[in-house]
């Protein structure tokens, strides 16, 4: 009645959340949210200020990074007279790790000096890891690997309590934001990460695939895990993406892996928010997959089909899809005022040119739910042409 048992609901979320029980973890994060909205006068602050952390986090999880970065921003705005205490240095601790794993412009430079140079040291060992957790990723981000490397040691060193799982969760956060673009790795560095990846002990199933894609290890046992029915039941959403885009982009799995990977990376961006698409998109969507994939593709008028590597692809009603294939193929690309009138026979005008956009949006993702092929048709307004580097 008056809010008391959201501490109770919270831990609900949790215990949960580690064994993979995404349904009944919703349903207590929804729960919280609920008490949030209606009672937030008569909760008491601590508790509303560690359900509102817990909440931010989860939806971190669960891929909705803007709401989780509206969240934050309020408990900041909250205690801005307070910079040397507990409620801000959560707040700025959560800011900087959220802009730095996602490269977004969250005043990293501000937060990551302020909370270096605090003065009074936290109040608990919680808040001691989420400060340490925040820096080592902005270092990695906006110093460098050596940087964030030395203090990651500093830290285990100097914090002998730190629990096998806390230890576990800076490890591989620290090895897949500097694995994320190995190139920015010196020898020295790559030598410490792999070290410690191989090391460490996972403490989930997240991390154990992050573990094997990260030293390029054990592809079967990848594959087998991440085509299994439960690896989107047991797996944020969040970590399914990452591991999704590792896997597209490993070249030691087999080739329909990493296009499944893709596909798969594909819907799960489509079904988020636009601008928390755009967010996840920009660090985690592939360029191109590790060995690009050549396809073959074959348009049977006679039959009415269209075929990827003799496997047909399934139009149901939308036929105007294929006359749309047809007036393109085998040429492989087309100008659209001549595609306008070849498929609907009258002057075109601007709803006729939207109308194609549209076709060829759907088409696309047609494609890459049934085949892999990501955009395999590239719209502009003087032509529509075929990703000739896909295809033969």
């Amino acid at each position: 009645k008056n809010g008391s048992n959201i501490s109770l609901l919270s831990d609900q979320a949790i215990c949960h959340y580690y064994p993979g029980q995404q349904m009944e973890c919703d349903q207590a994060l929804e729960e919280i949210q609920v008490l949030l909205n209606v009672k937030t006068l008569i909760i008491q602050a601590e508790q509303r200020i560690n359900a509102e952390l817990l909440l931010a986090k989860f939806l971190e999880e669960k891929s909705r990074l803007c709401e989780a970065i509206r969240i934050y921003r309020k408990l900041l705005s909250r205690s801005r007279n307070e910079k040397s205490g507990a409620n801000w240095r959560s707040a700025a601790a959560q800011l900087l790790r959220i802009g730095s794993q996602y490269g977004l412009g969250l005043e990293q430079a501000i937060f990551h000096r302020a909370l270096t140079e605090l003065r009074i040291p936290p109040l608990d060992h919680v808040d001691t890891v989420d400060i340490h957790h925040s820096l080592i990723l902005a270092d990695a981000c906006l110093v460098g690997a050596t940087s964030a490397c030395r203090r990651f040691k500093k830290i285990s060193e100097a914090m002998p309590n730190l629990g096998e799982a806390e230890l576990s969760f800076l490890i591989f956060d620290l090895a897949e934001i500097l694995l994320r673009t190995p190139k920015n790795l010196g020898p020295i560095e790559r030598a410490t990460i792999q070290e410690l990846l191989s090391n460490a002990h996972p403490s989930d199933l997240y991390e154990k695939i992050l573990q094997d894609l990260l030293l390029q290890r054990a592809p079967e046992t990848i594959v087998n895990t991440i085509q299994s029915p439960e690896f989107e039941q047991k797996l944020s959403a969040a970590s399914c993406i990452r591991i999704l885009s590792l896997a597209a982009q490993a070249a030691f799995l087999p080739i329909d892996a990493q296009v499944e990977s893709m596909r798969r990376l594909s819907i799960l961006l489509l079904s988020l928010d636009a601008k928390d698409r755009r967010i996840w998109k920009q660090i985690y969507f592939p360029t191109q997959i590790a060995a690009k994939p050549i396809f073959s593709i074959k348009l049977s008028k006679k039959k009415h089909s269209f075929y990827v590597n003799e496997k047909e692809i399934i139009f149901g009603r939308k036929v105007i899809l294929l006359r749309l294939l047809s007036a393109i193929f085998p040429q492989n690309s087309r100008r659209t005022d001549r595609l306008l009138q070849s498929l609907w026979r009258e002057k075109p005008t601007p709803a006729h040119l939207q109308r194609l956009r549209t076709l060829t949006g759907c088409l696309n993702f047609i494609e890459l739910e049934q085949t892999g092929i990501p955009d395999l048709l590239c719209f502009s307004n003087d032509k529509i042409s075929v990703q000739a580097e896909l295809v033969h």
